[in-house]
């Protein structure tokens, strides 16, 4: 598989925490804010994904403590059963999705929680 990824790409625009961009072959990114220090970043070389579902993420177990003090901010509750389906891709609702903002200013865009 090869990928050609342009080095132009324009703002389309914003759909709740999810800014969209497309470059000039068509294909998309995508970046989610989910907290305040978590985001997520999606390339679509089609401009749509591949495929429906890819996996299925677990809920968290509450009592691990591993955890601790090496988790920056608080931890989102996950429920701890996942259908054998997987989650949608696009649901975010575990997490709080904070207000931001975003623009474009000397050559960056910039994306601020």
């Amino acid at each position: 598989m090869r990928l050609q990824i342009s080095k132009k790409f324009i703002y389309t625009g914003q759909s709740g925490s999810v800014l969209k961009f497309q470059g000039s072959s068509g294909e998309v990114f995508e970046l989610a804010v989910l907290d305040s220090n978590v985001f997520r970043f999606r390339f679509l070389p089609d401009g749509v994904p591949r495929l429906e579902r890819t996996w299925a993420i677990t809920g968290l177990d509450r009592d691990l403590p591993a955890l601790g003090a090496n988790v920056p901010g608080p931890i989102p509750a996950l429920p701890k059963e996942v259908s054998k389906e997987g989650r949608s891709r696009e649901d975010v609702s575990v997490f709080p999705c904070p207000p931001f903002e975003h623009g474009y200013h000397e050559g960056r865009y910039t994306v601020s929680t």
